[in-house]
Order: C-alpha cells, then sequence, then structure tokens
C-alpha cells in the first residue's frame, strides 16, 4: 500500500482540501499524464544515467590521480571542481535547452 511522503499536518490538509477551497494548491500536483510524459520519463533517463557516471568515475578516480603522482588534496580538488562546475553549468544548460524547444 502506498503512502503519503509527507505525514504532516498541513500536508495533509493541502493534500485532502475540499473542492469548496478556491484557492489552488501550493505546489502542482503530479498527474499519471505529467508523469508519464515521454520529456519527463527522458529527463529522469537522463538524471538518473548522470548520477551514475558520476558513482562510477569517482571512486576509479583516485586510482588515476595516485598514478599520475597526485595526492588525495589533488583527488579532493578536482571532485570539487567537477561538482561546481556541474552546480553551476545545470541551470545554464536547462535554460538553453528550454529556448532550443528541447
Amino acid at each position: 500500500i502506498l503512502r503519503p511522503l509527507c505525514t504532516l499536518p498541513r500536508c495533509s490538509t493541502i493534500l485532502n482540501s475540499d473542492s469548496n477551497n478556491s484557492r489552488p494548491p501550493p505546489f502542482p500536483l503530479a498527474t499519471t499524464e505529467t508523469m508519464m510524459d515521454p520529456a519527463v520519463l527522458a529527463l529522469a533517463t537522463l538524471g538518473l544515467v548522470d548520477s551514475i557516471s558520476f558513482m562510477i568515475v569517482a571512486p576509479s578516480l583516485a586510482f588515476y590521480v595516485e598514478k599520475l603522482g597526485g595526492s588525495q588534496d589533488a583527488y579532493g580538488f578536482i571532485l570539487a571542481v567537477y561538482s561546481f562546475a556541474s552546480f553551476c553549468g545545470k541551470p545554464i544548460l536547462g535554460r538553453w535547452s528550454d529556448a532550443q524547444g528541447f
């Protein structure tokens, strides 16, 4: 049996509100149509592949850094630069892909 993720009283009142309430909920509720949209599934798959690729590369990168004469600090710096670049670049690429219509 599926249970709601949010069990706080305010969340349950939002999710179980009367139809007489003229205010829309403060967040859009996902419907089956939006969740099964091919674009949403493609984005979710790309996010999963991106996460898995980082989980595969990050541990093995330590051996390459050590083989090339780098220290643990160099390994940490490389991971920090990658994470920061990803943090800064993803919103930019997201806006670009929205403008292109992807």
